[in-house]
């Protein structure tokens, strides 16, 4: 029986990858994938890049998936070409878009974060509680070059008073607004106003209605609204991008934002997850980073677009392990900035590289903490919530030489607390599975069940409010027929465990009665099984927040000492 065909495709700031995957082997594996610059532009057409990363995939693998007027075959009966399409998008400026609540503290600090996976910015808001009067408000809408206003607040069946006014204002705003493309609106309050906002703002397909994203007092679900966020980020990119309308047809699928399409990847691993802790994807690519959080059935997260300011520049400097020139360092920084495909070649250039992505890193983190406050985020401190795995991906990772320096990059960014496993998604797959998530489930149950996801190891995080110096855990190795092997660290010290290749291991974990490892309480320790990764089992005993020189050589020396200590 000939195998069944799936394309993904994502297209990104710099550029646009395509993934084939096939049950060849009576499960889903990825075939094949490619890369070409993004056409993404007023003057070209998107399709340009997907054609020709299609093209690198019919020659790679002989399989024949363009027609001859470079139009996807598509054939669900799986005859010819593929079966289905994914679609996923982060290039283009983020959505200027309203908020438009009934209060602060409820309506709209939830828009904030319905908003957050849609690669937008927020560039006003309005708080209907505010003193504003109806033509203030006007004129604020107007001056706002909205190219998105999502509307929230009001129990069900509660005032709708200041709604109402609202809603008449934006469509004073939608029916008088100069230019080509009308501005999306997305309506998520109070339900027994949704059929007035229909009739009241006659929006035709740019008005997309949500379920109420705050039924209740106390309650919230972000998820009625997503079917309506995705609707209206594909109709404000449809007339952003040319050709985009175009290869929707093509591909059979809307285009979904590239965070949206890692969500859903993430919370199908969270789904095939058996102890509970939740996953975390970071994803640093050249444009932005993605953090995903999905635990206890909740969703966090958003892209952080890279900016550059004299904070970032000032804490990559101070990361850094190399002592290399405030000046060039900037100036290498805004190079970066400005072009940001380009590849590290030399060593400083990969210094920077490892930096640069953990300020950015902790940028996203920082920022998705403002709008998530449970994430339980701090800069100095890291990350407090327990997580297993947490998922490295994107090109400023997997460009990397070696998986000892993305271990480090994301260990010193994240600041993990408790015991996890970092893993890097080497193939970027994360957003591909997602946009073929709802086409085909399968697909993306199966590669990741396939272990197709580098294990680069586990980090074991000592946390104690002792001195440097003073002794923290004991740690003994258990590889079975081998001798036992033990190991005693103090504050201040990271220690790499390196295990045989293809044994599992069993490592037993004794801390100090003040220090904390994970296990449920202060002091307590116990067995822990570990598989074999690419760097091993990290004891963490640096603390929190790490202690670094002041002295740029003395910095240099130990985050080298710690690079070293993981082999290389």
């Amino acid at each position: 029986m000939a195998p069944n065909f799936y394309l993904s495709v994502d297209i990104g700031r710099s550029n646009t990858r395509v993934w084939l995957f096939d049950d060849a082997y009576d499960a889903y594996s990825l075939r094949a994938s490619a890369q070409s610059p993004s056409t993404v532009g007023e003057r070209t057409d998107v399709r340009l890049g997907f054609i020709a990363a299609v093209e690198k995939i019919q020659d790679e693998t002989g399989i024949n998936l363009l027609d001859p007027r470079k139009h996807l075959l598509i054939d669900s009966e799986g005859r010819i070409g593929v079966r289905g399409a994914g679609l996923s998008l982060s290039a283009g400026e983020p959505i200027r878009t309203t908020l438009i609540g009934v209060s602060e503290n409820y309506s709209l600090a939830a828009l904030r974060r319905l908003v957050s996976l849609f690669h937008t910015k927020v560039v006003m808001e309005i708080n209907l509680q505010d003193d504003l009067n109806d033509t203030a408000q006007l004129e604020n809408l107007i001056s706002s070059q909205s190219e998105l206003f999502v509307i929230g607040g009001g129990f069900d069946e509660g005032a709708s008073k200041r709604i109402r006014a609202a809603i008449e204002n934006i469509r004073v705003v939608y029916h008088n607004l100069p230019g080509l493309a009308q501005p999306q609106i997305v309506y998520a309050g109070n339900r027994s106003l949704a059929e007035y906002a229909e009739r009241e703002l006659e929006a035709g397909p740019d008005l997309h209605l949500a379920g109420n994203i705050q039924p209740l007092e106390e309650q919230e679900d972000l998820q009625v609204g997503w079917k309506a966020m995705l609707a209206a980020f594909a109709r404000v990119r449809e007339g952003q991008i040319p050709g985009l309308v175009e290869l929707q047809k093509q591909l059979g699928q809307r285009v979904i934002p590239t965070t949206f399409a890692t969500t859903r990847t993430t919370r199908i691993m969270n789904s095939m997850n058996t102890n509970g802790k939740g996953v975390l994807t970071l994803d640093v690519g050249a444009g932005g980073v993605d953090v995903i959080v999905v635990q206890d059935g909740l969703v966090m997260g958003g892209r952080h677009q890279t900016s550059l300011t004299t904070r970032d520049i000032q804490h990559t400097q101070a990361v850094i392990g190399m002592g290399l020139d405030k000046e060039w360092l900037a100036t290498a920084l805004y190079n970066k900035q400005a072009h940001p495909g380009i590849l590290p070649a030399t060593l400083q250039d990969i210094a920077l590289e490892q930096a640069w992505a953990r300020v950015r890193i902790q940028n996203a983190l920082n920022s998705v903490a403002e709008v998530f406050p449970t994430l339980d985020y701090d800069p100095s401190v890291g990350l407090r919530r327990d997580f297993e795995p947490i998922v490295l991906s994107g090109a400023c990772l997997t460009g990397m030489p070696t998986e000892r320096q993305v271990f480090l990059t994301g260990l010193d960014s994240i600041l993990p607390h408790g015991i996890t496993t970092f893993v890097l998604d080497k193939d970027q797959l994360m957003p591909a599975l997602g946009s073929l998530a709802a086409v085909e489930p399968l697909v993306a149950i199966q590669v990741i069940d396939s272990g197709i996801f580098i294990n680069l190891g586990t980090a074991v995080s000592v946390i104690s409010p002792g001195k440097i110096g003073d002794q923290v855990i004991s740690v003994e190795v258990d590889e079975g027929e081998s001798p036992r092997e033990h190991y005693t660290l103090t504050k201040g010290e990271i220690k790499r465990i390196e295990l045989l290749p293809q044994t599992p291991a069993h490592i037993y974990l004794s801390p100090a009665s003040d220090s904390d490892v994970g296990m449920g309480l202060v002091g307590l320790g116990g067995w822990l099984s570990v598989s074999t990764g690419k760097v091993g089992v990290v004891i963490d005993a640096r603390g929190r927040p790490l202690s670094l020189p002041e002295d740029d050589a003395a910095r240099s020396e130990k985050i080298n000492d710690w690079l070293w200590e993981l082999g290389g």
